[in-house]
């Protein structure tokens, strides 16, 4: 009996080394630079959203990558649709398909992708229900979709 289970477990193992390295021989890794159209070689974060798409954080923009081209998004201060900096340092999806990126000492901003605008969450000394500063580290939703 004992031998019987030391060799069906033998078997599994072997199966699912064999398994295992045929797999791991089809994983390709492609180097991405500026070159090949990133905004920055700094890069921050990574993140894949719901659609598959790549959100590439870095200190000099935000990119998404398709799988073939980037776009990258920068800040536009004459475009209060765009991204609030240019230093990306974290990356969140929420409930709704909505992205929301922090950009170190500018605030907060949610993208909506299907408009492909961003909405600016800032520090304002005036307004008591703004950000407490500029400085967020990391978003997040709780169970509640908050």
């Amino acid at each position: 009996m004992f031998y019987r289970r030391y060799i069906a477990f033998l078997l599994a193992a072997i199966c699912c080394s064999s398994s295992y390295s045929q797999l791991s021989s089809e994983i390709r890794f492609d180097r991405l630079t500026v070159n090949d159209g990133l905004s920055s070689n700094s890069v921050v974060t990574v993140f894949e959203d719901s659609r598959g798409l790549i959100w590439i954080a870095t200190q000099d923009g935000l990119n998404r990558f398709d799988g073939k081209h980037f776009k990258v998004y920068k800040h536009d201060s004459l475009n209060p649709s765009s991204i609030n900096g240019d230093f990306v340092t974290n990356i969140m999806e929420d409930k709704e398909g909505m992205l929301w990126f922090s950009c170190f000492d500018k605030g907060l901003c949610r993208f909506d992708p299907v408009k492909e605008k961003f909405k600016q969450y800032r520090h304002d000394s005036l307004n008591k229900n703004s950000l407490a500063n500029g400085y967020v580290n990391v978003a997040m939703q709780d169970s509640k979709g908050r």
